[in-house]
């Protein structure tokens, strides 16, 4: 039975401190989503600069965020034949710069293998950001109107 209690309270001795070192490291990982450099506020404006071009077509269900991340097309009926194309490039060039601004945001933060994780985070504040009667595209491929 003192063996046991030996044993216990010697493996206490070298957890607690190993707890104590790694604890704050864990911590430190989580990514920094309001750290700032030049390409992260580049492609924050661009996104905005995209939103301010697509806002009808997210209006009329033409367009809708994606449970990945992106941006998609719905339903490009909507939309009369001759605007089409320039829809379609806009979702395009939105995708770019959506990956773009996570791709940054992950280097700023140092890891660039965060990048599909701060992607996923991005992915659940873009559809929360919706407004009502908006659509989305859920994890399962569903377009949804919120």
């Amino acid at each position: 039975m003192k063996a046991r209690v030996d044993y216990a309270r010697g493996l206490l001795w070298v957890l607690v401190p190993l707890f104590l070192v790694l604890a704050p490291v864990a911590r430190a990982q989580q990514p920094n989503f309001h750290v700032n450099t030049p390409g992260i506020d580049a492609a924050r404006d661009q996104l905005r600069a995209d939103f301010r071009q697509l806002k009808p077509y997210f209006e009329n269900g033409t367009v809708g965020p994606t449970a990945d991340g992106l941006l998609a097309i719905r339903d490009l009926s909507a939309v009369a034949l001759p605007d089409r194309p320039r829809v379609t490039a806009l979702v395009a060039d939105d995708n770019a710069h959506r990956r773009e601004l996570y791709q940054a945001i992950a280097t700023a933060n140092g890891h660039p293998e965060w990048e599909s994780d701060i992607q996923a985070t991005f992915a659940q504040r873009w559809i929360a950001l919706e407004r009502p009667g908006w659509w989305y595209r859920n994890a399962s491929g569903t377009w949804v109107q919120k």
